[in-house]
C-alpha cells in the first residue's frame, strides 16, 4: 500500500513540474473604456485601435504593435491580444 501512494505521489510531483514548464501563452485578453476627453463614453461604431507594448513606462521603441478596428458599444470595447501578431518578446 505504501508502495502504491509514493508512486502516486512521485508520479503527480512529476506532472505538476512538468505542466509548469508549460509555454507562455502568446495572447491576452484585453478590455476597456473609450471616453472623449472629458470622460463620457464615445458613441458607438466601429474605431481603429493601434495597442503597443514598450519596454518602460517611459517609452523608447515598441516592442510589439497589432492594429484593429473595433466595435465600441456604450464606450464599451473588448478584444484579443496577439490573435493577429502574436505578442513575442524573447
Amino acid at each position: 500500500m505504501h508502495k502504491r501512494l509514493f508512486a502516486a505521489v512521485v508520479l503527480l510531483l512529476f506532472v505538476l513540474i512538468s505542466a509548469s514548464e508549460a509555454q507562455v501563452p502568446r495572447a491576452l485578453s484585453y478590455q476597456g473604456v473609450l471616453t472623449d476627453s472629458a470622460g463620457r463614453p464615445k458613441p458607438d461604431g466601429s474605431y481603429s485601435f493601434a495597442f503597443r507594448l514598450y519596454p518602460s513606462a517611459s517609452g523608447g521603441t515598441a516592442l510589439w504593435t497589432e492594429i484593429k478596428t473595433l466595435l465600441v458599444s456604450r464606450g464599451l470595447f473588448s478584444t484579443v491580444l496577439g490573435d493577429q501578431i502574436p505578442v513575442n518578446l524573447s
